[in-house]
């Protein structure tokens, strides 16, 4: 029997059970959301379970030939059992890539009849999903979507929801543009999740009704600048990631004073000019309980500390950057020629020959 045909078999005849949901996505088979009876959930099944099956398959006929194969005949079983393997995972990674969506409700997660998620996979109509929740039995919801196109998160969005919302999560969805009052109305939201997007602006405007927001994750997107204005919005930010983007500055001091229960922070992978990337080394170095991979080179500002903080000593206007840079550059290509310069060592005196 080929391999296909073993496919078709073991996709059509396991049990819900031996079928598993994928395990990132938090969803159950139990629950199938909604009353349009073409909403049916389509779970992503674990790899595991059918590549085991196949193979098994494979093994236990490839042994009822295996008496009457000659030593030279069992030498090729390895390589067709590792062809066979390389097709099965070919035939299943097109399965689940021509998937369609599908959105799922789990309910109880931390306390039975009181928080549920809602997850939604490769949405194409965030709103229409959206619809598809019923609220009569929920008391308190995570909604989270995941690997979708949306493109842009449009006005009131998730409005239906008020104050039943305790998490929003829209990941890897290729959104470009959230509206201002897109959480308008989400007076209880504990955490914002907007990572791995193409998102390039934070607009205070967000934050006006969410004031309760405890956790958010903007990594992984093409911001570029943040507004000081946001910290006095969020006063009760335990958690914040903002790695990953294009930010040149960083208002540090202004995070500090205005968000005193910050518990975890992080900063890194982002184009910070020389003398942001100095001060965000230095909150590094001062709170590396708080800050995320706070040993890690932040674009390489951690290794050339000592030759930016010598330039603005040096340089005459200390708030001039195009004067730093300049200063930092071409010590920095003396320092090719002179390693130990980084060190903040001085250059060896030349030895004089002896008469």
């Amino acid at each position: 029997m080929s391999l296909a045909v073993h496919l078709h078999i073991h996709l059509h005849h396991c049990s819900p059970n031996e079928l598993s949901s994928d395990d990132s996505s938090n969803v159950t088979m139990h629950d199938v959301v909604g009353d349009d009876s073409h909403f049916v959930a389509r779970p992503t099944y674990k790899l595991s379970t059918v590549i085991f099956a196949l193979v098994s398959d494979h093994i236990n006929s490839s042994d009822t030939e295996a008496e009457q194969n000659t030593p030279t005949q069992k030498m090729y079983r390895a390589p067709a059992l590792l062809s066979a393997l390389i097709l099965t995972l070919a035939l299943i990674a097109n399965f689940l890539t021509t998937a369609e969506g599908a959105c799922f409700l789990e309910r109880g997660v931390t306390t039975p009849g009181e928080h549920d998620v809602y997850t939604c996979l490769r949405s194409k109509e965030l709103k229409k999903d959206l619809d598809r929740l019923s609220l009569d039995s929920t008391k308190l919801v995570n909604v989270v979507f995941r690997e979708g196109k949306l493109i842009k998160i449009e006005r009131e969005t998730f409005q239906k929801l008020g104050t039943k919302a305790l998490g929003i999560s829209v990941v890897q969805c290729g959104v470009t543009d959230v509206d201002e009052d897109a959480f308008r109305g989400l007076l209880e939201l504990k955490a914002l999740v907007l990572r791995r997007n193409r998102i390039a602006e934070v607009k205070k405007a967000w934050f006006k009704d969410i004031s309760k927001l405890e956790s958010l994750d903007l990594s992984g997107n093409l911001i570029r600048q943040f507004d000081a204005t946001i910290f006095d919005l969020t006063p009760l930010i335990q958690e914040f990631e903002i790695s990953e983007n294009q930010l040149t500055r960083f208002d540090v001091e202004a995070m500090k004073s205005k968000w005193p229960k910050l518990k975890k922070v992080g900063l890194q992978s982002n184009p910070y000019e020389w003398a942001e990337g100095v001060k965000i080394v230095e909150y590094t170095n001062l709170h590396p309980s708080i800050v995320k991979n706070s040993y890690a080179a932040i674009d390489g500002i951690r290794d050339t500390y000592k030759v930016i903080k010598e330039c603005q000593h040096i340089i005459a206007k200390k708030d001039d950057a195009k004067e730093l840079d300049d200063c930092v550059q071409t010590k920095l290509v003396k320092a090719i020629e002179l390693p130990k310069l980084l060190e903040g060592e001085s250059s060896a005196e030349p030895v004089k020959p002896t008469q």
